[in-house]
């Protein structure tokens, strides 16, 4: 099995699991079994997905990284055994929609 790795630049400016709000370039790194550049500004990865900027790092199954043009901004999708990780804190979700730029985003839980 290949692993491929997608880098995109992207910067964060305030998210609530970046701990203390900063500007400035990060690095987007990407790493799944599969990726595949859907369209212009879409990476779609599925298979071990491990999505990391800062100190935030995601894991799912499927992940969908899309960048509309507007600075600042990737738009990050993840579906399937979600987990969202800053050192020791650990989030269980079954979905993710995050902004990058806003750090706002909608959370889904797994069924209890």
């Amino acid at each position: 099995m290949r692993i491929r790795s997608v880098l995109l630049a992207v910067v964060v400016v305030t998210s609530p699991f970046a701990g203390d709000a900063q500007e400035g370039p990060r690095d987007f790194k990407l790493r799944a079994d599969r990726t595949e550049q859907a369209a212009p500004g879409v990476v779609k990865a599925s298979g071990n997905v491990t999505a990391s900027f800062g100190n935030l790092t995601i894991r799912a199954d499927v992940l969908e990284a899309r960048t509309d043009g507007e600075p600042k901004r990737v738009v990050i999708v993840a579906e399937g055994n979600v987990a969202i990780e800053r050192g020791a804190e650990r989030f269980q979700l079954r979905r993710l929609e995050l902004d990058t730029r806003t750090g706002r985003g909608i959370f889904e839980l797994p069924p209890q």
